[in-house]
């Protein structure tokens, strides 16, 4: 029976130095490696690492499967309908290419799904999604500098969610409750990885808010309102809301 295995998926580009402690981190925990590279800039070096990584999961067991893409989606809900058509499993595990995992004893997220079934004689009794936590580390030479800690729900039944296609969204549940669990995700990113992720969250999150309401989709303006506050808050932009900073001219920061 596969009802309580998982499948991992993990998408990268431009990895190479961060993608072994990634893969390395999903040993034990997983059933099922579902990488998907997101047209990296053809380093033949970073494709060769994949093969080994394949060789050494199957080795231990792990299904491992892998797709190049030739274009660059970006944004991870994008690649969900993809991710959907290759993994086995239906549990799902998802994995950024710069994020490590962490739990409290190997085996923690099988032990998760092995000891929950969210449905019990045709009725929906368990949990369907188990959320844990992110922390981000910011690096700036040998520093780091520990950002937000938020919580995430990365670790959840294919059968009870979806991942909506509008960009930077994450898992929405259908039915059922989510749990709170021990596993930590450890994001580590550069400064100046830091200073282009927020100037590409700006401008993306202004785009599609702006897009939303030309098309009086009120749903997917509150989505985008709510992400640009909050990175207002994380990365210290100088506004309240996404309306005040078109009001005054959409600035740069």
């Amino acid at each position: 029976m596969n009802d309580n295995k998982i499948s991992a998926f993990v998408v990268v580009r431009n990895e190479f130095n961060r993608i072994n402690l990634c893969l390395a981190s999903l040993f034990g925990e997983v059933d099922e490696i579902v990488l998907i590279d997101d047209a990296s800039n053809g380093d033949e070096c970073l494709f060769n690492l994949y093969e080994y990584w394949g060789y050494i999961a199957e080795f231990h067991g792990i299904k491992f499967n892998f797709k190049a893409l030739t274009k660059n989606k970006g944004y991870h809900s994008l690649h969900y309908p993809m991710v959907l058509e290759m993994a086995s499993y239906p549990w799902l595990f998802q994995l950024d290419g710069d994020e490590v995992l962490r739990t409290p004893c190997r085996g923690y997220l099988k032990r998760m799904t092995s000891v929950n079934k969210p449905v019990v004689d045709g009725r929906l009794e368990g949990f369907v999604g188990f959320r844990g936590k992110l922390i981000n580390y910011y690096q700036s030479g040998l520093e780091f500098e520990t950002g937000a800690l938020e919580p995430k729900t990365r670790l959840y039944h294919r059968s009870f969610g979806h991942f909506p296609t509008r960009p930077g969204s994450e898992w929405v549940v259908d039915s059922g409750e989510v749990a709170d669990a021990d596993y930590v995700i450890d994001h580590v990113r550069t400064e100046k990885e830091r200073l282009a992720d927020a100037k590409r969250y700006y401008r993306g999150n202004l785009r599609f808010y702006k897009e939303a309401k030309e098309k009086g989709n009120s749903e997917d303006m509150e989505h985008f309102s709510t992400l640009f506050e909050r990175q207002c808050e994380l990365y210290g932009w100088p506004f309240k809301t996404i309306e005040e900073c078109i009001e005054k001219g959409e600035p740069n920061v």
